[in-house]
């Protein structure tokens, strides 16, 4: 198969929040998000840089230092846990948002030998989750911190479950 006809067959779409813009049949464009279009042959397409609408992005791999944005869609949940040894520090950006609709919205975790769990919106975000909006749990050595000046909502059960099972405090 050539690569022409590679494009007119797509075997894998992988993609949130865009639109997918054909011109004579063939994929042009891919706007506004992230994901990668697989077609036969093995040839890739890869949108530009930009986010998922309501996700979170390490800043350095295995920094531990989340940054959250996007707005609020029919979105996955987000399960951030800390490095090996390392805290877990998560901050959104103006306009982010999570809706989902199964499981909670962010689940903050780390294991016992790891450091804090820090979360902070301080820019009114809405979060809501099937069953719980926030679900921290610290196994770590250092402190937990939930602080949102936004909404954080469980359909099921409560917007924010934080459990501090190291020797930090809370």
């Amino acid at each position: 198969m050539t690569n022409t006809t590679a494009y007119q067959h797509l075997q894998t779409t992988v993609m949130r929040g865009g639109r997918l813009t054909k011109w004579k049949g063939i994929a042009a464009s891919v706007a506004p998000m992230v994901g990668t279009i697989v077609v036969a042959g093995g040839l890739a397409l890869t949108s530009p840089t930009a986010l998922f609408a309501g996700t979170c992005t390490e800043t350095t791999a295995g920094s531990g230092i989340w940054t959250c944005a996007g707005p609020a869609g029919l979105d996955t949940p987000l399960t951030l846990i800390s490095p090996l040894g390392g805290s877990l520090d998560v901050s959104t950006v103006p306009g982010f948002g999570i809706t989902t609709t199964v499981g909670n919205a962010i689940t903050l975790t780390n294991a016992v030998g790891d450091g804090s769990i820090i979360f902070t919106d301080s820019n009114t975000s809405v979060i809501t989750g099937f069953w719980i909006g926030i679900r921290a749990g610290n196994n770590g050595t250092g402190a937990l911190s939930v602080t949102s000046t936004g909404t954080a909502t469980g359909t099921i059960f409560t917007g924010i479950d934080a459990s501090n099972s190291g020797t930090g405090t809370d």
